[in-house]
């Protein structure tokens, strides 16, 4: 997949620079800030940016939006007004987040807030936040489509390691299950959407599970038709595959570093755990 920069210049797509793309436009909005997120997105965030970067865009606090017990990267506490600070918000569109931010809102302790969700905002979660802005202090809300923890330039995932059970006959699914299938068909929108393409979308045809995924992903540009109404005549191909039929790649030693470490002692979202490691010292150990 490739994209074409200011210059007419053809370029290979991203996920790291799409990514980062939107962190710069979040954390742009001019003034003193604090950046507020979720459980999620701060781990997103950190895979592509790194703390002096943010700090250098005059962003002096980042905490959690639920932050209850005064953690964060300043010596701030929770319980005192930051009237001075401007508040941008990097959410996603759950239902813990949105809670929590409107939580924000009616005890508001920023002088006005800039959100910034992750990916689609149903109408009913607006309304929500709406009426929870009892003091008027939104000044904007967006989407930016970046609901995916992107690991390199060409690998990114969503973060869902329970999905086994989805190999199962969906009418013995639980309420979980479907929380999966719905989190990963969110992922490959939202990356659709930051490379600007409406794929062409195929799948493999012996395989249950690439076809649901497969449908529910074509339903949800469907459902977003407008957003995904790109003038770009050339359509990429979304090949959906089954793991299953691959049992050769697990197997197969890369020779990288990257991929040998991940072999060894596993990386998880750029992070080595060594905690269960003989000898090892303490400032080492993640």
């Amino acid at each position: 997949m490739s994209t074409v920069d200011y210059k007419g210049r053809s370029q290979r797509f991203s996920a790291l620079r799409a990514f980062r793309s939107y962190v710069e436009k979040v954390i742009g909005v001019p003034g003193m800030k604090a950046l507020l997120v979720d459980k999620e997105t701060m781990t997103m965030v950190s895979l592509v940016i790194s703390q002096t970067e943010i700090i250098s865009k005059q962003v002096f606090i980042v905490e959690p939006i639920d932050n209850k017990s005064g953690n964060s990267s300043s010596s701030s506490t929770v319980d005192r007004q930051m009237s001075h600070l401007k508040a941008v918000c990097l959410l996603r569109p759950c239902k813990a987040s949105i809670s929590a931010l409107e939580g924000a809102l009616r005890k508001p302790k920023f002088k006005e807030y800039h959100i910034f969700f992750t990916n689609f905002v149903t109408d009913a979660a607006l309304r929500s936040i709406a009426a929870a802005d009892d003091f008027e202090l939104v000044k904007q809300l967006q989407e930016y489509y970046a609901d995916y923890y992107a690991v390199n330039e060409d690998l990114w995932h969503a973060n869902m390691g329970r999905s086994r059970s989805l190999y199962g006959k969906r009418s013995h699914w639980t309420s979980a299950d479907h929380d999966v299938l719905q989190r990963n068909t969110q992922a490959i929108l939202a990356m659709m959407l930051s490379a600007k393409k409406r794929p062409v979308v195929r799948y493999q045809n012996a395989s249950s599970l690439a076809q649901t995924v497969a449908k529910e992903v074509i339903r949800g540009m469907k459902e977003e038709s407008q957003v995904f109404d790109f003038r770009d005549s050339s359509r990429p191909v979304l090949l959906i595959l089954d793991r299953r039929e691959d049992p050769i790649t697990p197997l197969l030693m890369q020779w990288t570093y990257q991929a040998m470490v991940h072999e060894l002692l596993t990386i998880t979202n750029n992070r080595v755990d060594m905690r269960n490691c003989p000898n090892v010292k303490k400032d080492m150990a993640q």
